[in-house]
Formats: C-alpha cells, sequence, structure tokens
C-alpha cells in the first residue's frame, strides 16, 4: 500500500476501536476523530489517486462517519455501536488486504551512468504470409524495440515503462480472468 493509504487505513481502525472504548470522550470519538478521517481521505485522494481497491476502506470511513453524526445528533453515548464498529474494522482489514494483494507497482530506479534511447517499429517479411491476419495475403510483420545508447536532445521525453498501458492493463486483467477494472492502478 502507498503511505497515505497505510496511513488512512490504521487512523480508521484506531478511530473504529475508541467507538468500542468506554471510557474514550464522546466529543473526540464522534466528532474530531470523524473530521480528521474526512481530511485524511481528501489528503489521499488529492495526493495518491484514487484506487477502487480501497472502497472497503472508504465504505468503513463513511459507516463510521454516518454513525458518529448520529451519536453527535442524538446525544446517545451511553450505547456503544459495537456491530458497525466490527463491521468497519471488517473492512478496513480487507481494503488492506487488498491493497497488499494488488499493490501499485513501482518501477525500477532507473541506474548506470549512461543515457539509454528506446524505439518501437514493425518488421515486415514480405516471403511469407501472416497466418493469423484478418486478410489471408497480409505479409508476416512484428514488432520490434530496440534499446541503444543514447545523447538526450533537450525535446527528448522519458519513455513510459509498458507503452499503453491504459489499454494493456484491462486486457491482461481479462486474460487472467479478473475483472477489466481490477489492473487500472498500473
Amino acid at each position: 500500500m502507498r503511505p497515505i493509504e497505510l496511513s488512512l487505513t490504521i487512523l480508521t481502525v484506531i478511530s473504529l476501536v475508541l467507538h468500542l472504548l468506554p471510557n474514550s470522550k464522546p466529543k473526540f470519538k464522534y466528532l474530531i476523530a470523524p473530521a480528521v478521517l474526512g481530511l485524511a481521505v481528501a489528503a489521499q485522494v488529492f495526493l495518491e489517486g484514487f484506487r477502487y481497491q480501497l472502497w472497503p476502506l472508504f465504505a468503513a470511513i463513511s459507516l463510521f462517519v454516518l454513525v458518529s453524526a448520529n451519536k453527535w445528533r442524538t446525544e446517545d453515548f451511553e450505547k456503544r455501536p459495537v456491530g458497525a464498529s466490527a463491521f468497519g474494522i471488517i473492512l478496513a482489514l480487507l481494503s488492506l488486504a487488498a491493497g497488499w494483494l494488488l499493490p501499485v507497482p513501482t518501477p525500477y530506479p532507473i541506474t548506470g551512468p549512461y543515457q539509454v534511447g528506446t524505439t518501437v517499429f514493425p518488421l515486415v517479411d514480405t516471403s511469407r504470409t501472416e497466418l493469423y491476419a484478418d486478410s489471408p495475403n497480409q505479409p508476416r510483420e512484428i514488432m520490434v524495440q530496440v534499446w541503444y545508447p543514447a545523447n538526450p536532445a533537450k525535446g527528448d521525453r522519458q519513455a513510459q515503462w509498458m507503452p499503453d498501458v491504459d489499454k494493456a492493463g484491462p486486457a491482461i486483467a481479462e486474460w487472467i480472468e479478473l475483472p477489466s477494472f481490477s489492473l487500472n492502478h498500473l
């Protein structure tokens, strides 16, 4: 998990556990803790971006905020929301597991004293026809990517680690029989 996601998960579990403690101050657990969680959610979405793996965590936080608002509105601080808090903790831990099972990949750092360039181009063999082409007489063609020593110019840009990742992520997910959105975080 990314740092703010992990912090948000820990903060959510602590806040939900506070709901279960009888001696904690109502103002803290029903007013201050939900406000801090709301700010933490905003920071996470703004700084790290939304990921579907966090839906259970956001559901737990929403449940926590709703229960807290109801407790604060009715001023019924005697009865602790055990069921809602336990369910929220389970949702937060489920989100933690989803973040661990489907992490955001961190590309390897670029190292070495030399710059490297890359280019992609097709190689066409006109002496053979492609077996799986749409038209029967299409020549055999493969895409090739070449890396070479480079002297970058001012207008050059850094290559992506995977071209067309917005198309490759859903295609890979469907190939391994996951929903197409499950690798959008790539």
